[in-house]
Parts: structure tokens; C-alpha cells; sequence
């Protein structure tokens, strides 16, 4: 069976991560299986079976006929499995959770997911909000969740070591745009600090490309005089050493439908701090695995870091590592094909 899985770029980022996994769990041995880019971004290819046809879309190629292509992110990537690949099954994954579609380009888009023969969305909120958005019917949307592959972060979190010196170790991996609401760390650490908890080291990972963003959170952490417990460390291709010294997650932004950085910090048992996003709550039970704050409620997140922080010791004993059935999930995608 041919199949093609088309993707705007392959850097990192946490779809792109999450397709790494994709493909590394298919059966090479029963699917000839080709990834499609629209961007000359190839930055994760060397993480992939070397079996995989890479085909770069940008450069405008003849396509062979497919069994099954799919989109594995909303927008360009999906409109270009419907409009332009020939396949005998579409199957389109709708992975945000800020679903900001409107006027024409919501029109374009609602023939777009009706022409696909299929919907994949990460949980049930989201679903219902696809669904309703684009006017999709129920039947034809498929809950599937993402790939984690465990052994690999255990072993990449020993593959360098991170110090720090602080009491409490606090960690926030996400790139550095406007709707992740990086710039709400420095007042979330300077109400730390002012409520008597200064001993903490807070790692911020993630790209700087938005530098405009940056100079902002760089001129916060300034202001607060928070170089020293606020570190922006930039992207890191292996944030796994990060999560091993973690005593808490945190996650700020105001947009997530599954967050892949919220999982990989309950793989290495880490209690999680997420705002009420579709992502948010359908990872964090609150007093089981984490807790859950308001978006851009300042009070709020620190109101819920602060009881966190005084029980860590007993919320990690309790709190179990989380182990990912990524077989279970393959064996889904499977049905679909």
C-alpha cells in the first residue's frame, strides 16, 4: 500500500515531533510510505527511516497515484492533500485548539474537511468543536491520540546533564509566539517570589524567532530582575535532560488541543501547571496529575503554583510516570487506511 503523509515543514516543533513518531511506528514492511513538505524545512529528516521517500512539494513534482494520503496538520498541508494529491482515501488531522477560522476562508475550509474522508482529531473537545466549525458530521470524525516513545526520552535525558542549584526546579518548553503567553512567566515568578518563594530556577525553552516576542519576555525578566530565576535557554533539540530535573510543568498558553511538551513531562512524572485550554483539561485531572489555572489569570496560575510548590514532595510520590501505548494508537491510523 502507497501512502503519502504531507506536512507544511519538518523542524521542530510539536507536530513535527509528534510525525517523527508517526512514521517511525509504521509497518515499512506493508505501507511504501512517502512524507510531503511544502517548505525547504528538512531539519528533523535524519530522525526517520531512511526508507521513507522524502518529496519535496515546494519544488512542484509530478505525484504517482496513492493509496491513502493524509494531512497531518490543519491548513496548507490538509487543503493540499485535497486539492492536489491523487489518492484513493483522504484523511485530514485537525490538531489545534484555536479554531479562528472565518468569513471566506472558513467557507474554503468547510470544502475542504467535506471532500476528506476522514477527520482525526487528539480528544473529544475538540472533536465537538471541529465538528460544529466546519460542519462536519460526528461519524465521520475519529478520536486518535499522539505517539510518545518513552525509552527514547528516558535514554536522551541522560545524554547531558542541566544543573541547577535552586530548591525548586520549574520548566516551560514551548516556542516563544504571542499565543504560548510566554511573557506571563515574569509576573507568575515575581508573585512567586513576592509570596516568599524565591529559591527556584525557571527554564524556558523554545525558539527566538519571534524576536520582536522575545524582547519583550528579555525586558519582563529585566524589569522583575529575574535573570538569575527566569533562564530563556532557547531551542533545545533534546529538552529531555530538562524534564528529568523538573519538579513542576508549566504551560501557559491560551491554544492547545493536545499538548505534546504536557506528556512528555507526565512520561518523566512530572506534575503539570496548564491553563484551561481543550488540551489542558483533557490531560490534567487537577489534584491527580497537575492543576488547572485560567487563561491570562495571573492570579490565578500563581494561586494554583503556590499550594504546588509547598506539596511537591507528597504530589510526586503519589503521582505515577505516564506510559504511552503507541501500538494501540498505530493499530487505529491502521483502521483508517
Amino acid at each position: 500500500m502507497k501512502l503519502i503523509v504531507v506536512n507544511t515543514d519538518f523542524d521542530i516543533g510539536g507536530g513535527e515531533l509528534s510525525l517523527v513518531s508517526f512514521l517511525n511506528n509504521i509497518d515499512l514492511d506493508k505501507y511504501e510510505v512517502s512524507l510531503g513538505l511544502l517548505q525547504p524545512k528538512l531539519g528533523l529528516c535524519d530522525r526517520i527511516s531512511t526508507k521513507i521517500n522524502i518529496i519535496k512539494l515546494y519544488e512542484n513534482p509530478s505525484l504517482p497515484y496513492f493509496d491513502v494520503a493524509i494531512g497531518y496538520k490543519q491548513g496548507k498541508s490538509s487543503s493540499y492533500v485535497i486539492n492536489k494529491v491523487p489518492a484513493k482515501r483522504k484523511i485530514l488531522i485537525f490538531r489545534h485548539g484555536n479554531i479562528k477560522y472565518k468569513g471566506l476562508v472558513k467557507l474554503y475550509y468547510k470544502n475542504i474537511y467535506k471532500k476528506a474522508d476522514c477527520v482525526v482529531t487528539l480528544n473529544e473537545d475538540l472533536k465537538e468543536k471541529v465538528a460544529y466549525h466546519f460542519s462536519i458530521p460526528f461519524e465521520k470524525i475519529k478520536v486518535i491520540g499522539d505517539f510518545f516513545d518513552r525509552e527514547d526520552f528516558i535514554s536522551k535525558s541522560r545524554e547531558y546533564s542541566v544543573k541547577s542549584e535552586a530548591k525548586r526546579t520549574f520548566l516551560t518548553v514551548a516556542r516563544l509566539v504571542p499565543v504560548k503567553k510566554i511573557d506571563l512567566i515574569p509576573y507568575v515568578a515575581n508573585n512567586l517570589i513576592k509570596s516568599g518563594f524565591s529559591d527556584f530556577k525557571w527554564f524556558v525553552l523554545g525558539d527566538y524567532k519571534d524576536i520582536k516576542y522575545y524582547k519583550k519576555i528579555k525586558d519582563l525578566t529585566d524589569k522583575f530582575n529575574l535573570s538569575d530565576k527566569v533562564v530563556l535557554e532557547g531551542e533545545r533539540e533534546n529538552p529531555m535532560p530538562y524534564y528529568a530535573i523538573s519538579d513542576i510543568y508549566v504551560h501557559l498558553a491560551e491554544a492547545e488541543s493536545w499538548c505534546r511538551s504536557i506528556t512528555e513531562a507526565l512520561i518523566f512524572g512530572v506534575p503539570v501547571l496548564t491553563t484551561d485550554t481543550i488540551g489542558g483539561m483533557a490531560q490534567i485531572t487537577s489534584g491527580v496529575n497537575g492543576e488547572i489555572c485560567r487563561i491570562n489569570d495571573i492570579d490565578d496560575i500563581t494561586k494554583k503554583f503556590i499550594p504546588m510548590i509547598e506539596q511537591i514532595e507528597d504530589i510526586k510520590a503519589k503521582q505515577q510516570p505516564l506510559i504511552p501505548d503507541n501500538q494501540k494508537v498505530m493499530e487505529e491510523y491502521y483502521r483508517l487506511f
